[in-house]
């Protein structure tokens, strides 16, 4: 189980990201420890990272919500050729103008 900053900086986003992918139900409600703490857990975890490259692929939060309420797993073909494409595009080199 993660708490918020925890979680927030596994999946390489801000904890203020992280809040927000749960005001708009990106990310579900997570359980909640002593203390009233959030703990997330490793299912939350994907879930967020999946956000994540969906955001860095340009899509929309409404998009987003949309895929992720059709599949029961965030890592999909989509994601995967996404994240392929992402790291192709990282490795080619800028062009001077």
């Amino acid at each position: 189980m993660s708490t918020v900053t925890k979680l927030a900086r596994r999946c390489g986003v801000s904890r203020t990201a992280l809040l927000y992918y749960e005001s708009i139900g990106s990310m579900p409600q997570p359980q909640r420890a002593g203390g009233n703490y959030r703990c997330y857990s490793e299912s939350d975890a994907e879930r967020l990272r999946a956000i994540r490259t969906y955001r860095n692929a340009g899509l929309t939060p409404d998009d987003i919500r949309a895929i992720l309420r059709q599949t029961k797993s965030p890592e999909t073909k989509n994601m995967r050729a996404m994240k392929k494409m992402s790291l192709n595009v990282a490795k080619k080199p800028a062009h001077a103008a």
